[in-house]
């Protein structure tokens, strides 16, 4: 896990492709599933939870890497479902906070 807080400066880093899937679950209720067929494809899904293109959309692992999620993908991910840069810098903060604390470690 990364170890330091976005400012409001900061750019949106790479993500691990596990933990944006935990984050946008559980700050944003936005769903993933893996692509049949094609590991490194994600469908992240909004509600109402359809598969359809108005409530989802396909993006990639990072050089179809299935672990990673580039930072292009993930403001592709916001703008689809209306979601802010500085929002995500705030819940990706409060993600790894909860997660550190734990895991029982300061960052």
């Amino acid at each position: 896990m990364r170890s330091r807080s976005l400012g409001p400066d900061d750019r949106i880093p790479d993500m691990a492709m596990d933990e944006a899937k935990v984050l946008f679950k559980d700050h944003f209720q936005i769903f993933s599933q893996v692509s049949p067929g094609r590991q490194y494809a994600v469908r992240f899904i909004a509600a109402p939870y359809t598969s359809d293109e108005a409530h989802s959309i396909l993006v990639h692992g990072h050089g179809r890497n299935p672990e990673r999620l580039s930072a292009v993908s993930i403001i592709a991910l916001l703008a689809k479902f209306g979601e802010t840069e500085e929002r995500f810098k705030a819940e990706y903060n409060r993600f790894y906070d909860e997660a550190s604390k734990a895991k029982g470690t300061d960052r």
